[in-house]
C-alpha cells in the first residue's frame, strides 16, 4: 500500500499542530506563575534571610526587649486584623491609629504632589520667576523638616493640621524640583513642534509639557512619598493623641515591646504597599515609553 506525499505532510502537520498546542497550553498555564516566583525570589531573598537570622537569635537567646519575627506577626494579626469580618477583620486599634495615619499622610501627600507640579510648572514656564524664587527653594530644600515639627506644635498645636503641615513642607521639595528640572530639559524639538501645531499655552502645557516631563516629576513624586511616610510616624511620635506613631511611643513607655514592634511592623507594611501601588500607577502613566513595553520600539 502506498501513501501519498501530501497525506504524509498532513499527518506530520497535524502532529506538530498538536505539539504546539500542546506548548502553548503549558507555557500559559505553568511559565506565569514561574515567572512570579522567580521575581519574589530575587527580591525576597535577603529578607527572608534576615529574617530567619532574627528568628535564630530570638530562639536561641531570648530578649524581653526584641521579640522574634514570628512572635511580631502574631502580636500584629492580635492587634490589627482580628476584627470582625463585616470589618475586613480591621480591629478597633487599626481604625483608631492606622486609619488615622492614613488620613493624614493621604492629605499631606496629596497636597504636596498638587503643590509641586503646579508649583513647578509655573517656576519652570517663568524663567524670572524662577531665577527669584530659587533662593527659597533651596534654603527650604535644606532645612530638615523633623527639627520644624516643634515649631509647628507652637504655631498650629497638636492636631491634624500641624501634621499636615510637617508632611507637605517636607514632601513638596522634591516634586517641585524635579518638575522645574524635568521641563527645563525637555527636548526644544519637542517644544518647537508643539508650537508648530499652534497649541494654546494650557494645551501644550497639558499634552505635551507635563507629558514629556512625566518621568522625572514621577521620580519626586516617588522620592516624596517614602519621605512622607517617615514624617507622618516622626509627627506622631513627638506629638499625637493617635496614630501608629503615637501607638509605638505609647508601648514603649508602657514596656509593652511586641506591641511596639507590631506597631512598627505595620507602618512598613504601608509603606511597602503605598510604593507598590504607586509603582503600578507609575508604569501605567508611563506605558508609552519604550522601556515600559518590554524594549519594543
Amino acid at each position: 500500500m502506498t501513501i501519498s506525499t501530501t497525506a504524509v505532510d498532513q499527518i506530520e502537520q497535524h502532529d506538530g499542530g498538536e505539539g504546539a498546542d500542546t506548548n502553548s497550553r503549558w507555557s500559559s498555564r505553568y511559565w506565569l506563575p514561574l515567572r512570579i516566583a522567580v521575581w519574589v525570589l530575587s527580591y525576597a531573598w535577603l529578607l527572608a534571610l534576615l529574617l530567619g537570622a532574627w528568628e535564630w537569635r530570638s530562639r536561641s537567646h531570648p530578649s524581653l526587649f526584641i521579640p522574634s519575627p514570628s512572635d511580631t506577626l502574631s502580636r500584629m494579626r492580635t492587634v490589627w486584623f482580628s476584627g470582625r469580618p463585616g470589618r475586613l477583620f480591621l480591629s478597633h486599634d487599626f481604625h483608631k491609629h492606622a486609619w488615622s495615619s492614613i488620613r493624614r499622610w493621604m492629605v499631606g501627600f496629596g497636597l504636596a504632589a498638587v503643590i509641586g507640579v503646579v508649583g513647578g510648572a509655573l517656576l519652570a514656564s517663568f524663567r524670572r520667576l524662577n531665577w527669584m524664587f530659587q533662593p527659597l527653594i533651596r534654603l527650604g530644600q535644606s532645612t530638615p523638616s523633623i527639627m520644624l515639627i516643634p515649631l509647628a506644635i507652637v504655631l498650629l498645636g497638636i492636631n491634624d493640621k500641624m501634621t499636615v503641615s510637617v508632611i507637605v513642607y517636607g514632601s513638596v521639595w522634591p516634586v517641585l524640583i524635579n518638575t522645574i528640572d524635568g521641563i527645563a530639559h525637555i527636548d526644544p524639538l519637542t517644544i518647537n513642534s508643539a508650537r508648530a501645531l499652534r497649541l494654546r499655552r494650557f494645551s501644550m502645557l497639558r499634552l505635551v509639557t507635563l507629558r514629556a516631563a512625566s518621568p522625572q516629576i514621577l521620580a519626586g513624586l516617588r522620592v516624596a512619598l517614602g519621605v512622607s511616610i517617615i514624617l507622618i510616624v516622626a509627627s506622631e511620635l513627638y506629638a499625637s493623641s493617635s496614630g501608629i506613631g503615637y501607638y509605638i511611643t505609647y508601648s514603649q513607655r508602657s514596656l509593652q515591646f511586641k506591641n511596639m514592634f507590631a506597631g512598627i511592623g505595620l507602618a512598613a507594611l504601608i509603606g511597602i504597599v503605598a510604593n507598590g501601588l504607586f509603582f503600578l500607577v507609575e508604569r501605567r502613566l508611563l506605558r508609552w515609553r519604550p522601556d515600559n513595553r518590554g524594549g519594543k520600539n
